[in-house]
């Protein structure tokens, strides 16, 4: 939870009627207490029957007289008198009614305006507060950080990356990144090959730079960076050098890089990962097979002497971090070292290795990583399509987002489910392993994996975000036919030691829903607070944009043009482009979205809560995306009245995220 932001103190006259009321009637205090006193008087000067004007003095039946010059009114003791006592009692009832709902709607506003402003300040980049409490903290540890020199140390090292990127080749920048980021790389340079062309980025240039988010947590210190660029990417072929069509990404772009160190961890003054030395000892970086130092022997990746850059994120996926996965803090109490940012590093490399596995047509990069149940029923598969026959596989593939969803702890297994949001195009490959595009959409899928480890093993966190070595001796781990470590020959599968694989998932299946909700009833939170825990929206901005077109399209509302004037508006908050919504919106409407849907209206409630949460926290829900979450949620069966109240819930969620303070009524 964020603290409350602080406030200028704020006089009685201006909480009364503040500046935005007084510029909008034009008028001081004084004069719309006066201008509403005068039209109720005028008002209340025509309640009598027969044609008379308004302003002027008249009498009925010598009851009642009211003069609106003098602003006063007389009764006579004649004729009638007690329904004037009653009719002027009724007029100064009305004046003080009226002068009450002044007083609240004035007030109201400006609560409402404070509010606003709130919600403003919860804006993820810049928002002073994910980054001041956490930068204090880390401070206090570490007093020699600074945040400019290490700003102008991660603008060096995304220089050095996207020219290794260009280059197909990590040398350069293998010491401060995680395995997870290594392995994906090293991977998708294998399937670019394997396609037949290279990246090339040309005129990079660095816009900003700026710290995103700090967090302090019980085991890594973690650093998020803004990084907004402009550079001419594309893609040339491997062949002939030349630019392929239709390849041209945006020239403006932004990531989010997520750098983590030990707790207690200490700025030391010299050059580090980044620069290629040792933070340990000052040494050239020289690294043997077990990714230690070769004078000093530190551990370089662990993460205990410098910063390593552990997850990329583009601007469209990432969202601040918010309240730990079900199970995740209990967990952490049988295991202290027990870390999210190694689990999902680990899931990130388990994904790419699958899809490595998927291209090869062998289960050999899985080895070491899945279960020998996993691997002996993957392996059938692929035999099931040997023969000769072709091979239908997605390639080209992209990651959107890797979140742990819940930690379910077993008397024999604990299990963690990670969903992995991803996109892929259909490719074949035929016997002799040559591959063919298909020419198809890019496929939108989210994929549960579940992650499995002997109940009582524990994490060791000066092996995190090393999956691609030896837990035992620290030695690389080699795509063999082994399940073992090459060097001291420890089985590294049986999840004793760390977290494998134990079965992938369609999110969208009753087996996926069924585990996510024994994570939740496992919880000692309240369930509530997860219900939508299988909600694209929790995979960020692509995942929640993907689920409303979805919907639409089987609406069959997807063809109106207001409908898709909302789906841009919306998605270009979330900074994706038009061109991306009509992609998915080709995709949902072949049938080429497999993504999770709600079981029902009260499941689609709860992810049309979280969707205009998350809208409310990154500048407030529009009136294009209230109406769009309004037409998701007549395609699932839900009133207008109901989505109403969902909106209503989700201001006021969203502004106890952004203050810390519950929101009254």
């Amino acid at each position: 939870m964020v603290p409350r932001p602080n406030y200028k103190r704020t006089t009685p006259v201006a909480i009364l009627f503040p500046r935005f009321l007084r510029e909008k009637w034009g008028v001081t205090a004084t004069l719309v207490l006066l201008s509403a006193a005068d039209v109720f008087a005028r008002a209340g000067g025509g309640h009598s029957s027969g044609g008379h004007s308004s302003g002027g003095s008249h009498s009925s039946g010598g009851s009642h007289s009211f003069g609106s010059g003098s602003h006063s009114w007389s009764t006579s003791s004649h004729g009638g008198g007690g329904d004037g006592s009653l009719a002027g009692a009724l007029v100064v009832l009305i004046v003080v009614a009226v002068f009450i709902y002044i007083i609240y709607r004035a007030t109201r506003g400006a609560q409402a305006y404070l509010d606003s402003a709130a919600l403003a300040r919860s804006f993820p980049a810049g928002n002073p507060d994910l980054i001041g409490p956490g930068l204090q903290q880390l401070r206090q540890n570490d007093a020699a950080f600074d945040p400019g020199t290490f700003s102008a140390r991660v603008r060096d090292g995304f220089t050095k990356l996207q020219r290794a990127w260009c280059e197909q080749s990590l040398t350069a920048v293998r010491p401060f990144i995680s395995d997870g980021i290594h392995e994906r790389f090293s991977l998708q340079f294998d399937e670019q090959r394997a396609l037949g062309y290279r990246p090339v980025m040309e005129n990079l240039r660095i816009l900003d730079c700026s710290i995103a988010q700090v967090e302090c947590g019980p085991v890594f210190d973690v650093i998020t960076m803004r990084i907004a660029a402009t550079a001419q990417d594309y893609r040339v072929s491997a062949e002939t050098g030349r630019a392929i069509p239709g390849s041209e990404e945006e020239p403006a772009f932004a990531e989010y890089w997520s750098f983590i160190r030990a707790r207690g961890g200490k700025t030391s003054g010299r050059t580090g990962l980044i620069e290629g030395n040792c933070p340990n000892c000052g040494a050239p970086i020289a690294m043997n097979q077990g990714a230690k130092c070769a004078y000093c022997q530190a551990v370089l990746r662990s993460g205990q002497y410098d910063w390593v850059l552990a997850e990329i994120t583009q601007q469209e996926e990432w969202r601040p971090c918010a309240t730990p996965p079900p199970g995740t803090q209990t967990f952490r109490e049988g295991d202290p070292g027990f870390s999210l940012q190694d689990l999902e590093d680990t899931a990130s490399v388990i994904f790419w290795r699958k899809a490595a596995a998927d291209r090869l047509g062998k289960i050999d990069p899985l080895r070491k990583v899945a279960t020998a149940g996993f691997c002996d029923r993957y392996s059938a598969a692929l035999a099931r399509h040997g023969g000769g026959s072709a091979r239908g596989i997605s390639c080209d593939c992209a990651v959107s987002a890797v979140d742990t969803l819940g930690v379910i702890p077993d008397a024999a297994e604990d299990r963690a489910l990670v969903d992995v949001c991803w996109m892929g195009r259909g490719f074949e490959v035929d016997a002799a392993g040559g591959l063919r595009d298909l020419r198809g959409e890019m496929i939108l899928r989210h994929s549960l994996f579940v992650l499995v480890r002997k109940a009582g093993a524990t994490s060791a966190p000066e092996n995190s975000i090393s999956s691609a070595h030896c837990p035992n001796c620290g030695g690389a781990v080699m795509a063999d036919t082994s399940n073992a470590c090459e060097f001291c020959h420890t089985v590294l599968n049986d999840g004793t030691r760390r977290w494998v694989l134990g079965d992938i998932l369609p999110s969208s299946s009753d087996e996926a829903r069924a585990l996510r909700a024994k994570a939740v009833a496992g919880s000692r939170r309240d369930a509530i607070q997860f219900q939508a825990i299988g909600s694209p929206a929790r995979s960020g901005g692509t995942g929640a944009l993907a689920w409303m077109i979805s919907s639409v399209v089987s609406s069959g509302s997807a063809s109106d043009e207001s409908v898709l004037e909302m789906l841009r508006a919306a998605a270009g908050r979330n900074g994706i482009s038009a061109t991306r919504v009509d992609e998915l919106i080709r995709s949902a409407t072949a049938g080429q979205m497999d993504i999770p849907k709600p079981a029902d209206s009260t499941e689609a409630r709860a992810w049309l809560l979280e969707i205009a949460i998350a809208a409310q926290l990154t500048g407030g829900l529009s009136e294009k995306e209230a109406e769009l979450i309004r037409t998701v949620g007549r395609s699932h069966g839900l009133a207008a009245a109901d989505v109403d109240y969902v909106m209503s819930c989700a201001r006021r969620e969203a502004f106890q995220q952004a203050t810390g303070r519950a929101k009254p009524a």
